[in-house]
């Protein structure tokens, strides 16, 4: 269906990257390109950009599967991926511990010795000085 799709994020990036350039060359009011080239840059910026919109539907269909049903809905397609076992997480399995009846004690913290309060000075006040 389509010639050139996109594989992988890397690939999208670099699409993304190439549009924003053919889109600073097309938007350039200073260029002298000539209209023959002018169209041509245009066609690959719109296959370009439907490639990558390609991509993305099918990415997120893929991430929220529910959205295949409404882009069917909508008339637009998506792109479909090869389901990755490589790339999924490592299955953890669980340990199985030996399981005993007896209570533990509980852990504590050791306890510090408070310094014992000297007698501090008690102070007085004077007003005869504020006055």
């Amino acid at each position: 269906m389509r010639s050139k799709l996109i594989q992988d994020d890397e690939q999208y990036d670099k699409a993304q990257a190439a549009l924003l350039d053919m889109a600073a060359k097309l938007d350039d009011p200073l260029s002298d390109m000539p209209q023959a080239e002018r169209d041509k840059i245009n066609r690959i910026y719109d296959k370009t950009a439907d490639l990558m919109r390609y991509y993305r539907r099918g990415r997120l269909v893929e991430e929220f599967p529910g959205l295949g049903e409404k882009y069917a809905i909508l008339g637009q397609d998506f792109q479909e991926f090869e389901p990755q076992n490589s790339k999924s997480e490592p299955v953890i399995e669980p340990v199985e511990d030996k399981v005993t009846n007896t209570p533990r004690k509980p852990e504590t913290l050791p306890v510090k010795p408070v310094a014992a309060k000297t007698d501090t000075p008690k102070a007085t006040v004077n007003l005869s000085n504020w006055l």
